[in-house]
């Protein structure tokens, strides 16, 4: 956001995580006329039906600032910096929408966790031991031993977890609040490895790939969010507080 944002009208402060956020507004709520906004990822809220706890809460376009930023023109610039027009042109479908094909049954595994009690365990999956090179799909069976392993619940039934993702993708909620900003960065983060690239690992990381987003992100492409329009309405009703440009 620092590139958009008036530094002579607005300071940015990073509070680490979504909670701790939705605390301070809610404190400083109580305050007369702070001029605070608070921006959080929007997470599974959208499809549980939640509302911000605050009307000085914003949440970007998706599940988070990463999927609004690849869901954006910022994709094909990377594609084109990192990608081979080769490996691109012979593919067989649109990049964007293999790699959320493959993020939106992670996140419908996800969405399960959340809701029950299983309490998987996502962070740090390497997603290279679940996607069929050739394919370039997600092999489901290996999915789940990847997921069992990290969570330390090797008896969970596959039949069971299967049948709980189905029902989920059933439902039919949008990909762009269901898949997950981390999960899609690693999915092109390995395509671009294999599938529209041929680069080495330390070339494309996670890392360098978030950088090259946020870079190949325009004030244009902002401009069309509803995460910009409703900035630019916190503006209006609290007259005399600027954020953006």
């Amino acid at each position: 956001m620092e590139k958009f944002i008036d530094p002579d009208a607005c300071r940015i402060v990073v509070a680490e995580n979504k909670k701790r956020v939705e605390d301070v507004i809610q404190i400083l709520d109580n305050e007369p006329r702070t001029g605070i906004l608070g921006l959080v990822d929007a997470d599974f809220d959208r499809i549980a039906g939640r509302l911000p706890v605050s009307q000085n809460i914003v949440m970007p376009d998706g599940h988070d600032v990463e999927s609004m930023l690849i869901r954006s023109p910022a994709l094909d610039n990377v594609l084109v910096e990192f990608g081979s027009e080769k490996k691109i042109d012979s593919f067989n479908s649109d990049p964007f929408e293999a790699i959320d094909r493959i993020a939106r049954t992670i996140g419908c595994l996800r969405l399960y966790s959340a809701r029950s009690s299983e309490n998987l365990r996502f962070a740090g999956m390497d997603v290279s031991q679940f996607i069929d090179r050739t394919s370039f799909r997600i092999k489901q069976s290996e999915f789940l031993s990847e997921i069992k392993r990290r969570s330390q619940r090797p008896t969970l039934d596959d039949v069971q977890l299967l049948g709980a993702m189905s029902e989920v993708d059933n439902e039919e909620h949008e990909s762009a609040q269901l898949s997950n900003g981390s999960d899609l960065v690693a999915i092109l983060s390995y395509a671009l490895r294999r599938t529209f690239g041929t680069n080495n690992a330390s070339t494309v990381s996670e890392a360098i790939l978030r950088t090259s987003l946020r870079l190949a992100y325009h004030r244009s492409d902002f401009e069309n969010s509803g995460l910009f329009q409703d900035i630019r309405r916190w503006e209006q009703e609290f007259f005399g507080f600027r954020i953006l440009t």
